[in-house]
């Protein structure tokens, strides 16, 4: 049941903080409360709230702009569909056994949705269909089909964290298996296999393509963040060759590059558990949030000027990109702001 009152503020702790996506004037939360709330940004009041049986993980406000639904999942083992604009509840997505942990749209297509449990499993919605899910995703690619469930899941452990790269080719999963996956997000293959290597086909904002034959393999990842939803963030296409991946993990936050698994950097300055994370659409910029009550802005260091010999080999050669998240170790600013 949902249900359309006024209220003024949260008493709980509040678990997600959105942003609508078209206009500031409006932002989400969800909390303890079991409340999806929507506020006026410029009077700080709730105008609008959809109460739920079951705490609620994560909530994730739809991009698109054929429709303004936001998704939620918590622990009614489903999935809500919320439409900001009637104040109604569109419809319910059934299929996973246990609580919805992590939720993520499709950067490419704004019907599809993503969905992660702790039943292990990663789920791709086509929202427009009422015949259940387009696949659920196997992380053994079908090379050990199984009536067992527990084979054909895409973790060995609950799934609390979800995103889409941004150009929507590729899904990211993070598990309590303290392992991170890559997806092709067309075929719904998981691109580290055993058997043979997966092609990808990536493209950029600068028309540029890159091919890549290889698998991908992030190593152990750990989940610091195993009863909660775990917020991962990429790096705008523009801003960098190689798509960055950032999960937070303890008091860091990592850094991936997406296609290659290589470890970029990991950013030190919490002093407690790093919960959340915003990346700017356009700059090179992060931001994150931790139990030690501060957000910290992280930025790359500025280039350094090239010496005159460099220089000229630069201009002979041709500038050669470096991905300015990776900065030397040894740089005395770590872009910490």
């Amino acid at each position: 049941m949902v249900h359309r009152q006024n209220h003024t503020d949260t008493s709980h702790a509040v678990s997600v903080v959105q942003w609508f996506p078209h206009d500031t004037g409006i932002f989400t939360t969800t909390s303890g409360d079991r409340y999806l709330k929507i506020w006026d940004t410029n009077d700080l009041l709730v105008v609008e709230k959809f109460k739920f049986k079951n705490p609620i993980y994560t909530h994730v406000m739809s991009t698109g702009t054929s429709h303004t639904l936001t998704a939620v999942g918590g622990g009614e083992c489903k999935i809500t569909l919320c439409d900001l604009v009637s104040g109604a509840s569109s419809h319910v997505l059934e299929g996973h056994s246990k609580p919805v942990m992590a939720l993520a749209w499709s950067t490419a297509c704004e019907h599809v949705l993503a969905s992660g449990s702790q039943d292990n499993s990663v789920v791709l919605w086509d929202i427009r269909k009422a015949n259940g899910p387009l696949t659920k995703l196997d992380q053994h690619n079908g090379s050990r089909a199984s009536s067992d469930p527990s084979v054909t899941v895409a973790h060995g452990g609950s799934v609390n964290g979800l995103c889409f790269s941004p150009d929507g080719l590729h899904l990211v999963s993070f598990g309590t298996d303290d392992r991170l996956r890559l997806w092709d997000a067309v075929t719904g293959k998981n691109t580290l296999v055993h058997q043979t290597p997966i092609s990808f086909l990536l493209s950029f904002s600068n028309s540029n393509l890159l091919f890549l034959n290889q698998k991908v393999n992030y190593g152990r990842v750990f989940n610091t963040l195993p009863k909660q939803n775990c917020p991962l963030a990429f790096s705008p296409l523009s801003s960098t060759l190689h798509p960055i991946i950032c999960i937070p993990v303890g008091g860091e936050v990592l850094m991936f590059h997406l296609t290659t698994g290589k470890k970029v950097k990991s950013l030190s300055g919490h002093f407690g558990k790093v919960h959340s994370l915003a990346v700017h659409p356009v700059e090179q910029e992060l931001y994150s949030g931790g139990t030690d009550a501060n957000i910290l802005c992280w930025m790359p260091p500025p280039p350094r000027k090239p010496s005159l010999d460099r220089a000229r080999r630069s201009n002979a050669t041709g500038a050669v990109y470096e991905d300015a998240w990776s900065s030397d170790e040894d740089n005395d600013d770590d872009g910490r702001h």
